[in-house]
């Protein structure tokens, strides 16, 4: 076990000279066995305990076990104690995921705090086999096929080369003391129902079913050593940001073939989307203009030669404007300036500016997200039209169409679609003896 230790973790350069390592501790087997080895190989290491306390009097044994292990081997230790329930509650997640969420940002921020520059944790070849199984079973891009990464970031995996009875047989013949976690024994988790359930019907089909698992992850995470290089080489044609700071994907510069697809589909998942979405996402390559697939957080959207990744952001509400408001912020920058009637400069004929005739503002103003059934009078237009027809005719792209605002009057009728046109009948004329300024103030 030592020697393939130790060549595991060269042959995948988990340990640069002089490197101190944070040791993820929960007390079992596996972590009590990865906290035996680094001694043996003299590693300058810390400890890092979480109590959940998902378990009750078992989850303070535990965190005890753990601190009475490092005082008498005289090593650091750093304990978080966590409400793991709570946390979970909060954010509408299993408590699976609250508790690795939690874990993470534990040890992410002692790392950055002390400058640990690993941080290892104890995952081993049955787990390894137990995450690939799980994401093809969510359903999951390549990247999930190749499971966990020897070395991630500064997270190293020491132990993944290491089948889990081989390192309980390890901790019997050190006589390395360690506690059992009592909810290993339960289905009430999905990781537990297939190691308990599934992994023992692999096995009689395949006795090295969990070795085979896992070495397939591995030619998958070589094979993603090339994919990577060709994912690089398209993004590099492909990619490219607008002036609103949203990620374009360039059709055209897409291979025309499925690995177009498929590029789009890794590419999107890297920002967090589900296999699912990314998949309804690349199929927009085939949509016609206006397509879109929405997520929590994200909005991608086929317009024209390009697809458009921008952000959701929360919808602007309503925004008074009073009579002797001179200057807002939020949603957007304005400027309100009253004045004599002059004649007009360029600078006032700008989109970016709208001249009103003072005596037809009816106060209070309001600044709003149009809506569906918006009608306005286009300066320079006969008649009546629906905004939605006006911005579609201005080629405004979909994507920003959803984002315009307009500036209604005290009887809700439009006045300016902001950045773009004012109603005609709040234009200044012969007759105008006092004007509105509104410009956007460009930061």
């Amino acid at each position: 076990m030592l020697t393939r230790f130790k060549q595991h973790i060269e042959q995948h350069q988990l340990l640069p000279p002089h490197t101190r390592v944070l040791l993820a501790v929960s007390g079992g087997a596996d972590s009590m066995t990865m906290l035996h080895l680094f001694k043996r190989i003299w590693a300058d290491i810390v400890v890092a305990h979480c109590n959940f306390h998902l378990r009750g009097a078992e989850s303070d044994a535990d965190e005890a076990f753990v601190r009475q292990t490092c005082n008498q081997q005289d090593i650091p230790l750093h304990v978080a104690q966590f409400d793991t329930n709570a946390h979970a509650r909060q954010h509408g997640i299993s408590v699976e995921m609250a508790a690795r969420e939690l874990r993470y940002q534990f040890f992410e921020q002692l790392a950055n705090q002390h400058g640990y520059q690993r941080i290892a944790v104890a995952h081993n070849l049955d787990d390894q086999a137990e995450t690939l199984l799980l994401n093809l079973l969510r359903g999951t891009g390549i990247r999930g096929l190749a499971a966990m990464h020897p070395l991630s970031g500064r997270i190293i995996r020491p132990l993944l080369f290491a089948p889990r009875a081989d390192i309980e047989r390890y901790a019997q013949l050190h006589r390395i003391n360690y506690r059992t976690d009592s909810t290993n024994a339960s289905t009430d988790y999905k990781r537990n129902k297939l190691r308990l359930n599934i992994m023992p019907l692999l096995r009689d089909i395949n006795p090295s079913a969990s070795q085979s698992i896992a070495t397939t992850a591995n030619r998958i995470q070589q094979a993603m050593l090339l994919l990577d290089e060709q994912m690089a080489n398209i993004a590099q044609r492909a990619l490219s940001t607008n002036a609103h700071g949203h990620t374009l994907i360039a059709i055209d510069a897409l291979p025309q073939n499925a690995a177009g697809q498929m590029f789009i589909v890794e590419e999107l998942m890297q920002r967090g989307l589900s296999a699912g979405q990314a998949e309804q996402a690349a199929a927009l390559i085939n949509a016609p203009t206006g397509r879109r697939v929405e997520t929590d957080n994200l909005c991608i959207i086929r317009n024209r030669q390009h697809l458009v990744l921008s952000p959701l952001a929360p919808p602007p509400t309503k925004t008074l404007i009073d009579s002797d408001c001179s200057e807002m912020l939020h949603p957007v920058h304005l400027r309100l300036t009253t004045l004599p009637a002059t004649p007009l400069t360029p600078a006032d004929r700008r989109p970016q500016v709208a001249m009103l005739d003072l005596q037809h503002v009816q106060f209070p103003l309001h600044l709003r997200p149009w809506q569906a059934g918006d009608r306005f009078s286009p300066l320079g237009m006969r008649g009546t039209k629906k905004l939605s027809d006006f911005l579609t005719d201005q080629k405004i792209p979909a994507h920003l169409k959803q984002q315009a605002l307009v500036l209604t009057d005290a009887h809700n009728h439009v006045v300016w679609v902001v950045g773009h046109r004012i109603d005609t009948r709040y234009a200044i004329n012969s007759n105008t003896q006092n004007m509105l300024r509104v410009e956007i103030i460009e930061e």
